[in-house]
């Protein structure tokens, strides 16, 4: 499977209002953004005007911990485990900073297990 970040667009297929597997009978076919990324699926934000089982709130606590942007706070979100995404919309094209957050477009980490610092925060760590 592609490594998955926020900001990346899925395909997830849909029955009845439940995200069902890829390889099951489904409705329809939705597409989706990743808010937040962990070891063994993502988290989906949920538009205000579809409905499906199991979204609930961003609450602040959970919002800081998982490190999702400020413009998600207050709406649903999903958690899908890894192989339930049927495929990969658009990725995004760039890295985010882990320290300040911030988007850079083109940027691209050396090796997956080094974090990515931007520029402004490298001449000034303080920021």
């Amino acid at each position: 499977m592609v490594r998955l970040r926020a900001g990346d667009r899925v395909r997830v297929r849909v029955n009845a209002g439940t995200i069902v597997s890829p390889y099951s009978d489904f409705d329809e076919v939705r597409v989706f953004e990743v808010v937040a990324v962990d070891d063994d699926g993502c988290y989906l934000y949920v538009p205000h005007y579809l409905f499906l089982k199991g979204a609930y709130y961003i609450d602040p606590s959970r919002a800081h911990k998982l490190k999702i942007e400020p413009r998600f706070h207050q709406e649903l979100m999903t958690y899908v485990a890894e192989n339930m995404v049927a495929g990969v919309e658009s990725q995004m094209d760039g890295e985010r900073c882990s320290r300040c957050q911030e988007f850079c477009p083109m940027a691209k980490l050396a090796q997956p297990e080094y974090i990515f610092l931007c520029w402004s925060c490298r001449i000034y760590p303080f920021r």
